[in-house]
């Protein structure tokens, strides 16, 4: 009962050591109901931990992001969250000689071939490790 309660926190709170507990305890019940010898009950404990750590990561993390997205959050959830900065126009500062974009408030680092001119509109084109990419608005 404890392991189903872990993995419905998991569902509203996006924290994967609730589940990662709650498959141990899964784990461990598996063993309680096996009659083997110490080491293959060992084994057979870990190995179904990993299998279902495995099916976590792969099919039920992305599930559960799908039923949120869809009768929860309305698209809170998402995969990779800077995405949805992909298009957005912002322009050029220069901060200590560095040159800097403004991302909804906030000052960030960008990635481009050439150098700007303090006050250029640029667009987001992609993100690569975290960091915008960005290439010129032409009029």
């Amino acid at each position: 009962m404890a392991g189903i309660i872990l993995i419905l926190v998991d569902v509203f709170i996006r924290n994967d050591v609730s589940s990662l507990i709650a498959h141990v305890i899964f784990a461990y019940a598996l063993v309680l109901f096996v009659d083997l010898p110490l080491l293959y009950s060992i084994a057979l404990g870990i190995s179904a931990w990993v299998l279902m750590v495995f099916c976590h990561y792969t099919f039920f993390r992305k599930g559960i992001q799908i039923f949120c997205n869809k009768y929860i959050s309305k698209t809170v959830i998402d995969e990779m969250p800077l995405d949805r900065l992909i298009g957005y126009s912002t322009k050029v500062e220069t901060v200590d000689g560095v040159q800097m974009i403004r991302l909804e408030g906030d000052l960030a680092p960008f990635k481009d071939s050439s150098e700007f001119d303090e006050g250029t509109i640029v667009r987001v084109v992609s993100f690569a490790d975290g960091v915008a990419v960005v290439s010129e608005v032409k009029n």
